[in-house]
């Protein structure tokens, strides 16, 4: 078997000449050379990796110190792309951000271009393909990498053959994207973009996520401060009306101008009741700017916990009773000494009771209980109120919490009450938790440590067990008022409002405004505003919008789908005064919105023209020369044996002239004596004579009269008594209203 000729070692054979070994020699060198080239070649990029690996991991660190160190993120974008291009030998980084509308973004800042070309793509925008940004895919493209049409997009805008681009996620939402390439690939200074490019690009879009989070926290936390400062200053600016005005009324309450008429007491009662809460709300915005600036601290005092709690629980025994609440005060007798400020820990348990009683139905329970062991004190305020849903009960005490009214619950307030409670037990060294149960109550429950050491410091004093608490006044939940009708007969003749507002003292305002000329009916909310108003069937509904369980706006959506109710003017009153808001309530079909503060005089106004333009439409109807046409207005549903309208107007005045001398003849009567519910004979007596079927009783009995008068059949007396009414000056009074003089002149 012969061997190749280079394998051959010359140098051992004598028969070989010189020139040969020579020549076999150099081949061997040269092998050797271009072997170890090779390794160096292999060894230098193996050195330009790690060099690579370690600039990025360099690079990586200096982001992670640069996190919220900037005043804004611009300066950390610039960090971050210098820090691509230097570090991962890149041509040209660009950062594209969002535009708000979905997949389409922008380029905000970019380094590698001249200035002409970065404003060029600072004015244009680029369409991402749908789920791009949100899924967190990556596009690589390399010299191996096959073209797309998001790809050569990117190529030609940029003119940048290869890059790498991905989306940086912040809270699961793409606020933008990171694009970084090369002009060339070319070995070694120019490697082909790789997997470790990938990964590398991909640890900094974590930080820059993590920048943004920071720069979001850092901005919210700057709009907090600022809103409670604002508040705080406006607070300031609040307290000086405040005192000129509870001054006074605590004057003119306390007779110091002399005494009052009981209408005049009751206005001036319920004016100091509102501003006082509206003192209670400004010093509770202060409590918390101080919080907020770290210039709140403690007086505290060694005290009996369950005295002073038993003090606290006295300012509402009187709130309870006069809303039919049942309020239990269970305290142990032993004294249980702590180191507390009882101003602040007065604030605390004020807020819990008087939300307590607040969202406490009339009958319900309120409970105010203590529990300690040798460490911890509890302290539960449990009520039987409506209880607050699950998904609200995270936000509860978080300040200006964003909490929206739902159809089933409402919870007004501004979002502080609840929040400073967390704050001034928390600056007690203790907790406060809420537990609730849906459709059956709340039960509140504060932790305060029992030994002085858990306390964080402040001013401090020894007052013992006995001290004398000098608690904070406290603006007590407004009584629910009783709702009422004025259903005097007296008033029957005039027009019916129904007043559908869930705050007692606003029903009161409105009420004191209108029933001198207007017959008010009050609900409290929109169930019970709905049930009224198919029973009474009022000539006007005034509703607020904002209200717990049925809100105004549904309840306008039902009057307006009802057959029975649809024709009823409704004006619509809230204190959200923004275009949309107004546009929401028109949409209802309500026929006025009137925002708070309410002007009593605009009320006044459109109330009268609502009712003037239907009765305008009741006298188009009446005169109407065809009948039988007023027929068809009747619902085919409501018809009953009367087959025409002219059968039940005769069979409706024949029940009334039979019952003329009944005084406790009603309307409920009527309605059953002609087989129709009050609801059906209210709208067929609107639409065929014009009147409702209590003012038709009273015309009819008014028209008796006067020809009992004019044939002088009796005295006014036994004329008011045949006719039925129930006292002489009331039919004087009604008799005068509708002919314009008293019964007497007519009778002469």
């Amino acid at each position: 078997m012969n061997r190749p000729e280079a394998a051959i070692m010359p140098e051992a054979d004598d028969s070989v000449p010189p020139d040969r070994k020579l020549e076999y020699l150099k081949r061997q060198l040269d092998e050797l050379a271009g072997e170890n080239f090779r390794m160096e070649y292999t060894i230098s990029s193996l050195r330009l990796d790690l060099q690579k690996k370690r600039a990025g991991f360099a690079l990586l660190v200096h982001l992670q110190q640069l996190i919220g160190t900037h005043p804004d993120l611009d300066g950390f974008y610039q960090s971050v792309m210098e820090g691509i291009n230097a570090t991962l030998v890149m041509d040209r980084t660009v950062i594209f951000a969002s535009t708000g509308r979905k997949n389409h973004f922008r380029v905000s800042h970019w380094l590698g271009f001249k200035e002409p070309e970065g404003a060029k793509l600072a004015a244009s925008t680029i369409v991402f393909p749908p789920g791009f940004a949100d899924e967190g895919n990556v596009l690589l493209v390399n010299k191996g990498a096959a073209p797309t049409p998001l790809s050569e997009t990117l190529r030609r805008m940029l003119d940048l053959p290869y890059f790498i681009c991905l989306p940086v996620l912040a809270e699961g939402r793409p606020p933008g994207l990171l694009l970084s390439g090369r002009c060339k690939e070319a070995w070694p200074i120019y490697p082909p973009l790789n997997q470790a490019d990938v990964d590398t690009l991909t640890a900094i879009v974590g930080h820059i996520s993590a920048s943004v989070r920071s720069e979001r926290i850092r901005v919210l936390e700057e709009i907090d401060r600022f809103k409670t400062r604002f508040f705080a200053n406006v607070s300031h600016e609040f307290r000086t009306p405040l005192t000129l005005t509870l001054g006074p009324l605590e004057d003119l309450r306390d007779g110091r101008h002399g005494p009052l008429p009981e209408s005049a007491a009751r206005q001036v009662q319920l004016a100091h009741r509102n501003a006082s809460r509206v003192l209670d709300l400004v010093n509770q915005i202060l409590e918390l700017a101080r919080l907020e600036s770290g210039r709140l601290s403690l007086e505290t005092e060694r005290f009996d916990l369950a005295a002073f709690l038993r003090d606290v629980s006295r300012q509402f025994i009187s709130a309870a009773e006069r809303r039919s609440i049942s309020f239990s005060v269970q305290l142990p007798e032993e004294p249980l000494c702590i180191h507390a400020d009882p101003r602040r820990l007065g604030s605390v348990f004020s807020n819990l009771l008087s939300n307590a009683l607040k969202f406490t139905p009339k009958g319900g329970a309120v409970r105010i209980g203590l529990a300690a062991d040798a460490e911890t004190a509890r302290i539960t305020v449990r009520d039987s109120g409506p209880g607050i849903p699950a998904h609200i009960l995270p936000h509860l005490f978080e300040r200006f919490s964003p909490i929206e009214a739902s159809s089933d619950w409402a919870h007004p307030g501004v979002g502080i009450g609840l929040s400073l409670v967390r704050e001034l037990v928390e600056l007690h060294g203790g907790a406060v938790r809420v537990e609730s149960d849906w459709g059956f109550g709340s039960t509140f429950t504060v932790e305060l440590p029992v030994e002085t050491a858990r306390l964080q410091p402040g001013l401090s004093s020894d007052k013992g067990s006995d001290a004398t608490f000098a608690l904070p006044e406290v603006a007590l939940p407004s009584p629910d008022d009783p709702i009422w009708d004025d259903d005097d007969p007296a008033d029957d003749d005039r027009t019916t409002v129904l007043v559908v507002e869930d705050n007692a003292d606003v029903r009161l305002h409105i009420r004191g405004h209108l029933s001198d000329v207007y017959r008010i009916i009050e609900a409290a909310n929109g169930e019970q505003g709905l049930q009224k108003a198919r029973e009474c069937v009022p000539d006007l509904v005034v509703a607020d919008v904002m209200m717990p369980g049925m809100d105004g706006l549904t309840l306008c959506r039902r009057l307006k789908g009802d057959r029975q109710t649809d024709f009823i003017p409704v004006i619509l009153l809230t204190a959200r005064a923004g275009r949309q808001d107004r546009l929401e309530g028109l949409h209802t079909e309500a026929d006025a919105y009137l925002t708070k503060p309410i002007d009593m005089a605009e009320l006044k106004v459109r109330i009268k023209n609502l009712i003037r333009l239907r009765q305008r439409l009741r006298d188009r109807v009446q005169q109407t020369p065809e009948r039988e046409q007023l027929s068809d207005l009747l619902h085919p549903a409501e018809v009953d044996a009367a087959s025409t309208a002219e059968e039940l107007v005769k069979r409706i005045r024949g029940v009334i002239e039979a019952n003329l001398g009944d005084e406790s003849f009603t309307v409920e009567r009527l309605a059953d004596e002609v087989g129709l519910s009050r609801g059906h004979l209210h709208r067929r007596l609107r639409i065929l004579l014009g009147e409702a079927p209590s003012d038709a009783i009273r015309r009819m009995r008014l028209e008796r009269a006067a020809q009992l008068l004019a044939a002088q059949a009796g005295t006014v007396s036994e004329v008011a008594y045949a006719v039925g009414f129930k006292s002489v000056a009331h039919f004087s009074n009604t008799f005068d209203r509708h002919y314009g003089c008293r019964p007497s002149a007519f009778a002469a």
